[in-house]
């Protein structure tokens, strides 16, 4: 490679060895899909492929190639298909965002060849690339996280991928989240009677900009392939940064601790759970948290870089990844302002100066933060739904109704520190290791994160307990830094194993069961720790595998609007209707179903639908708070009870406020009356659909 001091004609990127290198990591990646979706599930071979090719050639490669193109940073070619990745995914939602703006969505790809043009052209080759230390070792140790990851993936999602769907879960809400966010500016969704509701915005770039680009249905990426490789790229991000810190255990462990949580006191004691792996529900079952993960996750590295001296022109990176995070569940915003503020007050203290880097970052994620997150939060929706209070999920915790003598936040504070021991124990060994580095700006932006999810945990209660989000983003933004530490402590533990490690394995024992005689009486929350959620991988797998093969009959439907119409029977007759509606629907087109709160249709069909869910409206929300009920769109409701009973003028009243197509599903829903409805423009045995 050319010396990066010395300017050179022509200094060609390394494009073979870099296709080579990234071979390496995605062929045993996709091999997994491979065997997952289309051998196991039946899924399209060519969606597989084609997915795989434009995550390796249009968003890896050429997200990998610009980063060394245009930052100094030596790093090995392990973390630089990392950094690249998580840059490529975002210079695609960028990508996405300003051709969203020309009406046509798909002129994205634009970045691709304007990509590589312009590494092509670059005079003088800026990233370094370092050869991988203990290449054998760090295989072994990332195919181990990787494995358990994809594993617990696919487990939890295959059941709510069964044709016999829970169909209400975060799955299909996110899916119909990704057409909203691809083919509308303005996601105020209509299907819940026009209210702007959800706090998410760009994570749904990756899988749009797959669907746009080989035309994948949405379900399938978000649920399948868009899914898992974003669980891929996590433990990527976290393995790299371990070991950039520490060496290839410090990264495996710092990748352990977020995708396989342990929590060592229920070990002892179920009546200890302090429910560790309810951060499993995050990392596999939504994806705009997974999201946000990784986007935080690759903050790390460039952060470390320029606390450390880096250049401030290399700020970009740091933009970009922030911008992508904070467009994540409003949550990362927050903590990158509340963290960076830590440093500049931290500094202040210790040093009598302020740290000039620290109030560039202060810009950066404020202007990133005002671009994303807070036209969301200060949608009536959200504004609304939080309430400064001991937050509902402390009260999970084993000790909300023990030790009555302490106050009260204290002891529902136990909360976040039970639900990841290992975690906070080498979170406290790591600070302390970079502290003892000099690394101290480094250190008091990551305990002010770490602090500020914990606040917010026990301080904030938001509907779906959506106020766990800022102590997940906050662990996975230390996790580095705690597999690092438990590393040291491994290695003091090992030197002072004749007394030290006996002594305090029989302490934590008998504190622990201590704590158990006082608890007493029932186990907490019913969530799993790490060790108890593998003991039972193996069934949750068959369980999914035989729910999508014999998926039984369908329970009867039940015309209520706020419980919905149970499981439904998807049979191939309905997704091929629903696959016709797909090809045909534009933008514009609004869905009703015999079927009520039946959010499947709309995600199979990428279509709004004109109720879906009443969930996430402001009158539900505050009638969720007081403990009554409401009775939210009632007259979208009457509507179509009109319609699904037969009554007259129910057709062209539905018509009358823009619905386009009608979908009878004559397996699941209500038998329609055919009094005033139109002739079908698809139907088969299971399914017909009309255009209105």
């Amino acid at each position: 490679m050319d010396s990066l001091n010395r300017p050179v004609s022509i200094a060609r990127p390394p494009l073979q060895l870099s296709l080579r290198r990234l071979a390496a990591v995605i062929v045993p990646l996709a091999a997994i899909e491979g065997l997952v979706y289309p051998f196991l599930l039946h899924d399209s071979i060519v969606w597989w492929l084609s997915y795989t090719v434009y995550l390796t050639l249009g968003v890896i490669l050429p997200g990998t190639l610009v980063a060394q193109a245009f930052v100094r940073w030596r790093i090995d070619w392990l973390t630089w298909i990392g950094l690249g990745w998580a840059l490529g995914h975002v210079l695609e939602v960028v990508a996405i965002q300003l051709a969203k703006v020309t009406g046509v969505p798909r002129l994205f790809l634009l970045w691709i060849p304007v990509a590589y043009i312009l590494v092509w052209r670059k005079r003088l080759w800026r990233g370094e690339v370092l050869e991988l230390i203990h290449p054998k070792r760090c295989a072994l140790l990332l195919a181990i996280v990787l494995a358990f990851s994809s594993a617990t993936f696919v487990s939890l999602n295959l059941l709510d991928l069964s044709p016999q769907p829970n169909y209400q879960s975060d799955v299909w809400f996110h899916i119909n989240e990704a057409y909203e966010f691809r083919d509308h500016l303005d996601t105020a969704d209509p299907r819940i009677a026009g209210q702007s509701y959800a706090y998410h915005t760009l994570e749904y770039g990756p899988a749009v900009g797959a669907n746009l680009a080989v035309q994948v249905p949405l379900a399938n990426l978000i649920a399948r392939y868009s899914g898992l490789s974003m669980v891929w790229l996590l433990v990527l991000l976290l393995f790299n940064t371990g070991r950039n810190l520490s060496g290839s255990a410090a990264g495996f462990l710092a990748a352990a601790l977020i995708v396989a949580p342990l929590d060592v006191f229920s070990l002892v004691s179920a009546k200890l759970s302090f429910g560790s792996s309810i951060i499993y529900t995050a990392v596999d079952l939504s994806t705009s948290t997974l999201v946000g993960f990784w986007a935080i996750a690759a903050l790390f590295l460039p952060l470390r870089w320029l606390f450390r001296g880096g250049r401030l022109r290399d700020l970009w990176v740091i933009a970009l990844l922030a911008y992508m995070a904070d467009g994540s569940k409003s949550v990362p915003g927050p903590l990158l302002l509340v963290a960076a503020l830590t440093v500049i007050v931290g500094t202040a203290l210790q040093r009598r100066r302020l740290s000039h880097r620290s109030v560039a970052l202060i810009g950066v994620f404020g202007v990133a933060f005002c671009l994303t997150a807070v036209p969301i939060l200060l949608r009536a929706t959200v504004v609304d739904s939080a309430t400064i209070t001991f937050a509902s999920a402390a009260h999970l915790n084993p000790f909300a109704d023990q030790l009555t003598r302490l106050p009260n936040w204290l002891r529902l504070g136990f909360y976040p520190i039970g639900l990841a021991l290992l975690l906070w124990v080498g979170v406290a060994f790591g600070l302390w290791r970079l502290v003892r580095d000099d690394e101290q700006e480094l250190s008091w932006f990551l305990a002010g994160a770490l602090l500020l999810g914990a606040v917010v945990v026990d301080a904030i209660s938001i509907p779906g307990h959506s106020e766990l989000f800022f102590l997940y983003m906050a662990m996975v933004l230390v996790a580095p830094v705690a597999g690092m530490g438990l590393h040291e402590l491994a290695k003091l533990m090992w030197r002072g194993r004749r007394f030290a490690t006996p002594a305090t394995a029989a302490i934590l024992v008998c504190g622990a069961l201590a704590v158990h005689l006082k608890v007493g009486g029932a186990s907490s929350a019913p969530f799993y720790d790490g060790s108890r959620f593998t003991a039972g991988l193996s069934g949750r797998i068959g369980a999914g595998v035989r729910a999508y093969r014999d998926p039984g009959p369908p329970t009867s439907p039940k015309l209520s609007w706020s419980v919905g119409s149970g499981l439904l029977l998807v049979t191939p007759q309905v997704v091929d209707g629903l696959a016709w509606l797909r090809g045909v629907a534009t933008p514009s087109t609004v869905i009703a179903t015999n079927v009520p709160d039946a959010a499947l249709y709309a995600g199979l069909c990428e279509c709004r639908e004109y109720l879906q869910t009443e969930e996430y409206a402001p009158a539900y929300i505050e009638a969720l708070m007081e403990g009554t009920t409401t009775n939210a769109f009632a007259d979208r409701k009457q509507l179509l009870t009109a319609w699904i009973l037969g009554q007259p003028g129910g057709v062209a009243k539905l018509t009358k406020v823009g619905i386009t197509y009608l979908i009878v599903d004559h397996v699941n829903g209500f038998p329609i009356p055919m009094q005033g409805m139109p002739n079908p423009v698809f139907s088969n045995t299971d399914i017909s659909i009309y255009r209105l």
